[in-house]
């Protein structure tokens, strides 16, 4: 049965659902690219209803793209994509983990900044080759 999103003090439904979001693009053309669509899939973040159904899921992707990139050689395109995505991965938990002290610390950040920063960088790895 799914449940309504549990929400804590200082989340909002919008950014669960912007979270839920930015990781659903990467199950299509561009950020299917990337390879972590399997990653994306198997964390559930899909289908997460609850804040920590999220932060789950985002554990789950920010350990297999650390792993990844320790994989891979340094600085490299696959590399720079498992960086970039272990660190949305890992900022979006924090988010989540105290919203006050995130707008405290980042008072002009948002998930919706977060996203689109991370989506762009994302897309610029891939479009660089490797030399």
């Amino acid at each position: 049965m799914i449940s309504a999103p549990t929400l804590h003090a200082g989340d909002s439904a919008s950014d669960l659902v912007k979270i839920r979001a930015f990781w659903a693009m990467f199950l299509i053309a561009p950020l299917y690219d990337a390879g972590y669509s399997d990653t994306v899939a198997a964390s559930g973040i899909g289908r997460a209803s609850s804040t920590e159904d999220i932060a789950c899921a985002l554990a789950y992707i920010q350990g297999a793209a650390a792993t990844a990139r320790l994989a891979s050689p340094h600085m490299r395109r696959h590399w720079r994509v498992a960086d970039q995505i272990a660190t949305t991965a890992g900022q979006l938990r924090a988010m989540l983990a105290d919203p006050r002290a995130w707008r405290a610390a980042y008072p002009r950040v948002d998930v919706s900044h977060l996203v689109q920063f991370a989506r762009a960088e994302i897309l610029d790895c891939l479009k660089n080759v490797d030399p």
